[in-house]
């Protein structure tokens, strides 16, 4: 390609050729005091140039101050935790000091939700929050919304009473509880107007014609009947839907005012139930992800919390904010503004995000997750930043994925679906990189369709059915064999299905949808194999990927895979745990041996996991399910009776053996293994592998002193958690949803069912509607709450989402993209279905693309340039990951270490003083602390927050800037103001301890963690406040600040509390290092420092060591006070 083609330009004197966009990535970098909107097209590099910004706040002369208060949210753990480890090792290469590399340690890198929970931890009590929190899955409360049902007497109690009684009389009471039980409706919503007058005068004179007479009749008659009830007291309902085409202009603008009332009321009850249910789950120490956002958003609207957050000087780096939601907005930009800031900026009363704080790296062609985020939301604010100068919009459209082929495919293509009217984004023309490889586009001609004999339906159902998937259903362990009834469940059928084994058509093209699915399946496959790497250009059959809209279609690709002779892999990002079998047959077993008289889950392991019969279940039962026990024998014949013998048998030899012992015996005796792996080869990949990490999860449970009973409630409380993502299998191809591959790229993307009609689920009411056109929130209670004109918009914004996700799905090769030809195949009598992604991009008969897309390569063919450059990149890849070579662990050393893993305690240090006070004092034991952290704890979260800024090399003007900016936060300022006071002149005087720590030379950590291994089954785990070497000395100094309020008098009784503790610590350090160690107390209240005389923690640490049921009383943290 020409170097002076789009996409290339010439960098310095050299000739270096670099992206086009160079200049607004080097803006990005360097300029640190800006705010920018970052518009990243697929395939970028975002995350590289967050990394380079990074890089250069660490170069910066600010980078100690910097660092810590660095935010960077990413969408997944997952990704925050890999832009981490790539900042991290960027750091490194660019040699900057040790101190640096602490304070970008501190740096938060995470989820929204994460950084909510921090905020949450650190200044909740400004809510009155209680101080200990469990997560709640929203899709898994239905315990505790019946508890709030029966708990929550009045329902609209903010209406007054004539409004309130109209709307009960008008909408269920279930409906708008239901409302507002899932957190999707608005913080607060005004309460209605007046309620309306109403008039059906013209309903009743609409002069219908004779063919809609009937529809006319039976819609006024439903009316009138409304109508004559609705003078009385009682429930009414809502209004009657017509029936009539014609009489539906005149019936909506006459029922109009009532419907807006009801709504507008509905969404005021809705909020305040959102927020008493919400109120309900704090109280019960529950609280769900939205929960989280909604709460941190408060926190920030109160503005003492909200100025003690911002003194903290957050730089928020926002990764993928195309999927962020208003209330997350929210919070990132609150943090970022000035501690003064009042008002909300976003409407025009309040200061903007400070200079340097605020970036946002989002792409608006990949906004796919509209359930969740809100796409106008986001381009306000980034239009909010460019046009009020708060910061600067940069594009890089530059794309480091795609070769050339797929690029021009792109451009040629999208345009006409993003164009940038009807609410629909603006396409961002895609840019080759400087080495741009050839790249291909094929269009996969299928061939002509087969004519299907009778008898096929049968055939192509059986060949699918060596697939097996694990069902959701409540009983944890069910397993049935037809993927392709899951991909055509959402798919909508016409007519009666012919009886299995009957064809009642002559060809593919009156088959079901299925039918078709599972034969373009096996030809895809076939091909596939046929075709080989070289012509995919694909490095191997893991960089090859099929992607689809839809996660029901992706098992009946796998199963073709497998029979085509190649492994696959799917992944789905709707998949639970109880999805595994090794999951959902472990958690049975473990939950009916925990629980001898759960007949149902009995009869699920009886029937899932020993292959028992539904005629054998009920044959041994004759009705009576109370002989599903494992307490005793039984007296029944047959072989249900023998296995139910087993249980009981093995339930009996586990009594008292130990967590891990009982359930690695259980998995031996009941052959788990060997059952997991008879199942199909598509159903069965990684089972082993999970199986052996639920092994490993008891033996960690045993550990924490966890019983089968407990460990039971552990797995069943996991079941509908979202199962992890699981790392790629080697060699097998990747089948995947198309809003999963996003933030991934593949050598080679094959999109299958192109013609295929893509179903857009039908919602379930009620519902809170955001409306597209003026995205205010919309109560519906039914569907007819949906009018034609907001129904058209809503399904215009769906089919707009999915053509982003087909933008998505097409730029994820590299090298290769295939496009399945299935026009004909999934075509009916008025064209290609509605929603199919060929029709989406205009590739139906005479459509724009149709000739374009007809036009493409039917055939693949092999590139030596891209096999040299994926050669080359292999070896550097290789070179950069050499290792020294370690002996391979035999399967017995794994068995023994998770054995002993077991035994292997973790003590911790801070928790000492209580557990020896507690063996020696039994009712001197303290009481588990109060929910809500007290002040004397805020406080001494402060003191050391504070204390670990301070640079002791430093003089005392410096110190008090520390402490002057630490000042804002604090909750207790006239007793910071004085124990500061008490700490500087000690620091100043001249003494012993001011020498400790301010001695030329002397080298402080602050909050060191140490790790210290006891002995060959206990280690000793803790963070030192303050630690200092003196090299001249060769000597240790340990410091512990305590901020308890004790006088002069109290020291003693101070000093011999916490020595347990610091026996600890001495020993910990002392043998860890081999040096002298010297270890104190310095008590803020009367500012007096405390050592610890050596032989006197000796005695303690020997004392205390020959005790270690006392220790392991208490783990907790120690608590300031």
């Amino acid at each position: 390609m020409d170097a002076h083609a789009p996409g290339f330009r010439k960098r310095g004197g050299g000739g270096m050729s670099t992206p086009s966009d160079q200049p607004q990535r080097d803006r990005f970098i360097t300029e640190l005091e800006r705010n920018f909107s970052v518009v990243a097209s697929a395939g970028s590099g975002k995350t590289r140039a967050i990394t380079d910004r990074i890089v250069t706040l660490a170069r910066h002369e600010h980078a100690r101050d910097w660092l810590p208060a660095l935010v960077v949210v990413t969408y997944t753990n997952r990704a925050a935790a890999e832009m981490q480890q790539r900042a991290r090792q960027s750091i490194i290469e660019a040699d900057v000091s040790p101190e640096v590399l602490a304070a970008f340690n501190r740096a938060f890198f995470g989820t929204i939700h994460s950084l909510c929970m921090r905020l949450l931890r650190q200044h909740g009590h400004h809510l009155g929050l209680p101080g200990q929190l469990e997560h709640l899955d929203e899709s898994n409360d239905a315990a505790l919304w019946t508890e709030f049902l029966q708990q929550h007497a009045t329902l609209g109690g903010t209406l007054d009473a004539t409004p309130r009684r109209a709307l009960l009389r008008l909408a269920s009471a279930r409906k708008l509880m239901e409302l507002g039980r899932r957190g999707s409706v608005p913080e607060s919503a005004p309460p209605p107007g007046p309620f309306p007058a109403f008039d059906f005068g013209e309903i009743h004179a609409f002069a219908p014609d004779k063919r809609s007479l009937a529809t006319v009749a039976r819609s006024r008659e439903a009316l009138a009947r409304w109508e004559a009830a609705w003078p009385g007291d009682g429930f009414v309902g809502p209004l009657p839907p017509c029936e009539s085409k014609p009489l539906r202009p005149a019936w909506e603008a006459a029922v109009a005012p009532l419907r807006a009332w009801v709504q507008s009321a509905a969404l005021h009850v809705a909020a305040e139930t959102a927020r008493s249910y919400r109120a309900f789950r704090l109280e019960h120490g529950a609280m769900t992800y939205s929960d989280q956002v909604a709460l941190a958003a408060a926190l920030l609207r109160e503005p003492d919390a909200a100025r003690r957050i911002r003194a903290k000087n957050y730089r928020v780096i926002l990764d993928e904010a195309q999927d962020t939601d208003p209330s997350q907005f929210d919070v990132l930009l609150e943090i970022a503004r000035p501690p003064e800031a009042t008002g909300a900026w976003l409407d025009d009363s309040g200061a903007p995000p400070r200079a340097g704080h605020f970036c946002m790296v989002g792409d608006f062609q990949q906004s796919i997750y509209g359930g969740r985020a809100d796409l106008g939301h986001y381009l306000h604010i980034h239009e909010k930043l460019r046009d009020s100068g708060a910061g600067d919009e940069l594009k890089f459209s530059v794309t480091f994925r795609l070769d050339e082929a797929g690029l021009a495919w792109i451009n040629t293509a999208f345009p006409a679906l993003l164009h940038g009217s009807e609410r629909q984004v603006s396409f961002v023309p895609l840019n080759p990189r400087p080495t741009v490889l050839p790249g291909q586009v094929v269009r996969l001609d299928l061939g002509d369709l087969p004519e299907l004999p009778r008898g096929t339906e049968a055939s192509l159902r059986g060949a699918d059915a060596s697939s097996a998937t694990v069902r959701r259903t409540p009983r944890p362990a069910t397993v049935e064999a037809d993927p392709a009834d899951e991909a055509s469940a959402a798919q909508p059928r016409t007519g009666a299905s012919a009886p299995r084994g009957t064809a009642d058509s002559s060809g593919l093209a009156d088959a079901k949808d299925w039918e078709k699915a599972v034969w373009e399946a096996d030809r895809l496959a076939a091909w596939l194999h046929a075709q080989g790497l070289e012509k995919l250009r694909a490095s191997s059959w893991s960089e090859v990927a099929l992607l689809c809209p839809r996660t029901l279609w992706l098992p009946v690709l796998r199963a073709a895979l497998h029979r085509a002779g190649l492994k696959a892999q799917v992944q789905s990002e709707r998949a639970i745990k109880g999805d595994s079998a090794a999951y959902a047959w472990f958690t049975a077993l473990v939950v009916t041996l925990a629980e001898p008289r759960n007949g149902y889950e009995i009869v699920g392991v009886l029937r899932e996991v020993f292959g028992h019969s539904d005629q054998e279940l009920a044959d041994f039962a004759q009705g009576d399910g109370t002989r599903f026990h494992l307490t005793g024998p039984t007296t029944r014949p047959g072989p249900v009776a023998v296995t139910l013998a087993a249980l009981t048998a093995l339930r009996s030899r586990l009594a008292g053996r130990p967590l891990f012992s009982a359930v690695e015996e259980m998995v031996r005796a009941t052959r788990l293994r060997e059952r997991l792996l008879v199942l199909p080869e598509s159903a069965r990949e990684g089972l082993v592998a999970e199986l052996e990490a639920l092994l490993t999860q008891a033996a960690t449970a045993e550990a924490g002193d966890a019983t089968l009973e407990s460990f039971a409630d552990e797995l069943r409380a996991s079941f509908t958690s979202t199962r992890e993502v699981r790392a790629t299998i080697r060699d097998a191809v990747q089948i995947i949803s198309g809003h999963k591959a996003k933030g991934s790229e593949w050598d080679a993307v094959i999109v299958p069912f192109f013609a295929r009609l893509v179903v857009v689920r039908t919602p379930s009411y009620p519902r809170v509607v955001r409306d597209p056109r003026t995205r205010d929130f919309l109560a519906a209670l039914d569907g007819d709450d949906i009018d034609a004109e907001l129904k058209a918009a809503c399904e215009q914004r769906d089919r707009q989402e999915l053509e982003r996700v087909l933008y998505v799905a097409l730029t994820r090769a590299r090298h290769t993209l295939v496009l399945a030809d299935d026009r004909a195949l999934f075509s009916g009598k008025s064209g290609l279905p509605k929603n199919a992604q060929a029709r989406l991009l205009r590739c139906a008969l005479g459509d724009i693309h149709a000739a374009s897309f007809e036009a493409l390569p039917t055939t693949l063919s092999a590139s030596p340039a891209t096999h040299a450059a994926q050669a080359a990149k292999a070896a550097s890849r290789a070179a950069a990951q050499v290792v020294p070579a370690l002996d391979a662990c035999a399967s017995p050393a794994l068995a023994t270490a998770r054995e002993r893993a077991a035994f292997f305690i973790k003590r911790n240090p801070s928790a000492l003083a209580e557990a020896a006070s507690a063996e020696a004092d039994p009712a001197a034991a303290p009481r588990p602390l109060a929910t809500t952290p007290n002040a004397g704890a805020r406080y001494g979260t402060w003191w050391h927050g504070f204390v670990e800024h301070l640079d002791w090399r430093a003089d005392a003007a410096a110190w008090d800037a520390v402490f002057a900016a630490a000042l804002a936060t604090s909750p207790d300022a006239e007793l910071a103001r004085r124990e500061w006071a008490l700490l500087r002149d000690q620091l100043t005087n001249g003494s012993d301890f001011a020498r400790r720590l301010t001695a030329p030379g002397l080298i402080a950590r602050a909050e060191m963690p140490f790790l210290w291994a006891m002995n060959d089954r206990e280690c000793l785990e803790g963070i030192i406040d303050l630690a200092v070497f003196d090299p001249a000395a060769g000597s240790w100094l340990i410091l512990d600040w305590k901020t308890n309020r004790k006088s002069s008098a109290e020291l003693p009784e101070l000093h011999a509390h916490y020595l347990p503790q610091l026996s600890a610590y001495w020993q910990a350090v002392t043998a860890m290092l081999g040096a002298p160690v010297t270890v104190g107390l310095y008590a803020t209240a009367p500012g007096t420092w405390l050592p610890y005389e050596p032989a006197l923690l000796a005695a303690a640490w020997a004392d205390l060591s020959q005790h270690p049921a006392a220790i392991a009383q208490a783990l907790a943290p120690d608590e300031p006070s």
